[in-house]
């Protein structure tokens, strides 16, 4: 009779043993799966690329010129374009205009040297860069330079 008892109490450990089991496994493939899709959402917000169309080009005046810029299709919050320009006197001016650009779209954006502290015409300079600003967690956030062009006017 007591082998009786003593089976039940197995049975009941055995239980207790493939349920912590169980719950072990599920709680490893959802912590994967979480942590994955948080890696995603994460580097997602990095995956805006803007190109800068070769073709840059002096407008009317020698004070003007224009750079067309291509956006990738993304679903991303891009606020605004920083642009980095290099004159030829060492300065890195900062221009930062509003976002016009839809995912997969591209625009020409106009510039005046007159924006330009240190550049008396489109021949003081050197490059230009471009850097997406996208929202994030409700602060805009200024993403890594997707690219440069060299003036070649």
């Amino acid at each position: 009779m007591q082998k009786r008892g003593l089976s039940g109490i197995v049975i009941t450990v055995i239980l207790i043993a493939i349920s912590l089991s169980l719950i072990a496994i599920i709680w490893t493939i959802i912590a994967n799966l979480v942590e994955t899709n948080l890696e995603e959402a994460e580097t997602g917000l990095t995956k805006i690329t803007l190109n800068i169309i070769d073709g840059s080009e002096k407008n009317t005046t020698p004070y003007d010129f224009s750079i067309k810029v291509d956006r990738s299709y993304d679903q991303n919050k891009l606020t605004k374009i920083k642009f980095l320009i290099a004159i030829e006197n060492g300065e890195i001016i900062v221009i930062i205009k509003p976002n016009e650009l839809n995912p997969g779209a591209g625009k020409t954006f106009k510039f005046n040297t007159n924006e330009i502290d240190g550049a008396s015409d489109v021949l003081d300079l050197i490059e230009i860069s471009v850097a997406p600003i996208v929202e994030m967690n409700g602060k805009e956030q200024t993403l890594a330079i997707a690219d440069i062009h060299k003036f070649e006017f």
